[in-house]
């Protein structure tokens, strides 16, 4: 009996080391399913112009696979434009947000502050919107290099860009740093 004790201590805390190393990112995933590709469902991205010649644009993805385009500022087309993907191309953009739990990022990441390190000052900013379920999140990023999240946040607007193919619409741009 005495032997059985410390095992059950042991086992114990092992048990609440590893409940509290499970993070937090598991509780709030997204969950997809057929509701996902319908209209309601909204994906936008907007990048803003930097201090050189980076576009500034938004393209927005709906979840039944419409893609809305609005370009501002050193793009190849400026105003509205139309398109469309596949319900293949939308489920594998939203199974992004839910790789990085999206819904459980910081509002924002600036330069300096919490959950970004003081860094140059100078590229584009970036805003991502997803709206699911009823759920509405949004997350900008503005002059943040250097954090996980916010690498994160630039390879996910990479991301939506590659398979809304914001290329035919912004034309050759600079990748970001």
């Amino acid at each position: 009996m005495k032997q059985r004790v410390p095992c059950l201590i042991l086992s114990l805390l092992l048990l609440l080391v590893l409940a509290a190393c499970q993070s937090k990112r598991e509780a709030t995933q997204i969950t997809l399913d057929e509701r996902a590709l319908s209209y309601e469902t909204v994906i936008s991205l907007v990048r803003s112009a930097c201090d050189g010649l980076c576009p500034a644009y938004r393209v927005t993805l709906r979840g039944d696979g419409q893609v809305l385009y609005k370009g501002f500022l050193n793009v190849q087309t400026d105003g509205t434009a139309e398109g469309s993907v596949t319900p293949e191309t939308v489920r594998q953009v939203l199974t992004r947000f839910m790789e990085i739990d999206f819904y459980s990022l910081q509002d924002q990441y600036i330069n300096g502050e919490k959950g970004c390190p003081l860094a140059p000052i100078g590229p584009p900013s970036i805003s991502i919107s997803l709206s699911l379920d009823g759920k509405h999140k949004e997350v900008k990023v503005q002059d943040c290099w250097f954090s996980r999240d916010a690498d994160e946040l630039w390879a996910l607007a990479d991301f939506i860009d590659q398979a809304t193919v914001t290329d035919r619409w912004v034309g050759a741009r600079t990748p970001d740093p």
